[in-house]
């Protein structure tokens, strides 16, 4: 028995009663295919820690209660409309971008609107600081960017327009998604970018930079037509972010070599 003594009810003396067997039940998935903040089924991938295990698979999408990751840890009520509701519109809206004609996503002449997708706690990288990561206008958008390469973003805050410039830490060719890394704990946008919520939009735009080539096939990176098969990188804060990107392209071929300054110890 269960051996209750308090009821949600009063049950009084006069009958009749029935009695019935209650036997668990599978009504509710708790978690089960991977998916990110946009919908998109996840693979597993082999990466270093700092940078994920996990990649989108293109053209898949998922909601409801075969998906986890994002959601699906516990069983609250509410939870299945939930999902069925907030991811399948989610993922349904950016499955509708898979068409997007424009080859790539950021121009260097125009300013493109992109919205916050998501907004990830950037401690692993330096104390105070966030990932802001931006859906591109199509799911199956590169940015248009090379490697080593900037952006600017500006947006209309407290009555005027600010602008920030920032190196992506996510590849030239991870499609519909641009992560960038910036500080919210210092600086004179630091009220503006804590501001960001998911959902949010505000418009981007290519600056220039280094432009890195990466020959996969050769197992080397090109600068100016020169084969680079070996990178020494000296960093502070979160200027490590082009290193980032550099280091994540690289993986183990060309040699990376990377010097990395703090104003304290928390942020190493």
């Amino acid at each position: 028995t269960t051996k209750k003594s308090v009821f949600p009810c009063v049950v009084g003396c006069d009958g009749p009663f029935y009695v019935s067997l209650v036997t668990p039940s599978i009504h509710y998935t708790m978690g089960g295919a991977a998916i990110n903040a946009a919908g998109e089924m996840l693979s597993n991938h082999k990466s270093p820690g700092i940078f994920g295990s996990r990649r989108p698979i293109a053209r898949l999408f998922g909601a409801g209660e075969v998906t986890g990751g994002v959601h699906g840890n516990n069983r609250l009520g509410g939870n299945s409309l939930l999902e069925c509701v907030v991811f399948g519109r989610i993922a349904g809206d950016r499955a509708a971008t898979i068409l997007q004609r424009q080859p790539s996503a950021i121009s260097f002449d125009d300013w493109t609107t992109v919205q916050l997708r998501e907004v990830r706690e950037g401690d692993v990288y330096g104390h105070g600081s966030k990932v802001l990561r931006f859906n591109l206008p199509g799911s199956l958008q590169p940015s248009g960017l090379t490697l080593g390469q900037f952006v600017g973003i500006r947006s209309e805050w407290d009555g005027q327009q600010l602008v920030g410039y920032y190196s992506p830490i996510t590849l030239p060719n991870d499609y519909g998604v641009i992560g960038l890394l910036a500080r919210v704990d210092k600086g004179t946008l630091k009220d503006w970018i804590s501001s960001l919520t998911p959902g949010d939009t505000l418009e981007i735009r290519g600056f220039g930079g280094l432009k890195i080539l990466r020959v996969p096939a050769m197992g080397h990176f090109t600068f100016n037509n020169t084969p680079i098969r070996k990178i020494a990188m000296i960093a502070g804060g979160t200027g490590i972010a082009p290193m980032l990107q550099l280091i994540r392209a690289a993986l183990k071929q060309p040699y990376c070599c990377l010097l990395y300054t703090s104003p304290s110890p928390r942020d190493s």
